[in-house]
């Protein structure tokens, strides 16, 4: 058997399961992030069900994710992927009107967004009818006590999408 034959996923979910399964203590993703400054394995599986679960909310197949590259950004990546939808990445240097053409041009019915590109993403929501914007850390649980950070609930006629307990 060729070490190639142990790298064979047969989709998103099972390489997740992998990771959560063997890897469970590692930490991948490391980055400056306070809110999540790492992933290890069982993060990654445990958050990407969780994911999963927040996206099911919705009925948008194609999702746009803006922010920089972060253990935040990429986890957003594979639940996404691992919940059998389209993911579409945005780069975080391009202006709001670009982006809005990317988003139309993708079909996109979500944008997960880092933070720092609240103003933008909130921008972007005003010119383009039906757009669900989502905070990409609400996705997870991030802490000891496994408490959620917020949850992401697509917005009642009137209501702002920036909801937290």
């Amino acid at each position: 058997m060729e070490a190639a034959d142990f790298l064979k996923y047969p989709d998103m979910r099972a390489l997740v399961q992998h990771a959560g399964d063997c890897f469970p203590d590692t930490r991948f993703f490391m980055c400056s992030d306070e809110r999540m400054p790492h992933i290890t394995g069982a993060d990654l599986s445990c958050y990407c069900r969780k994911a999963n679960t927040v996206l099911d909310r919705f009925s948008s197949q194609h999702i746009a994710i803006l922010g920089p590259a972060s253990a935040a950004w990429i986890t957003a990546f594979f639940s996404v992927i691992s919940a059998g939808r389209v993911i579409v990445p945005l780069h975080d240097s391009i202006h709001v009107p670009e982006l809005e053409e990317c988003i139309l041009q993708a079909d996109c019915g979500i944008l997960l967004y880092d933070i720092g590109y609240a103003s933008a993403a909130a921008a972007i929501r005003q010119e383009i009818n039906g757009l669900q914007i989502i905070e990409r850390h609400v996705l997870y649980v991030r802490n000891d006590r496994n408490t959620p950070l917020r949850h992401a609930y697509p917005p009642k006629s009137g209501q702002s999408d920036q909801r937290s307990d």
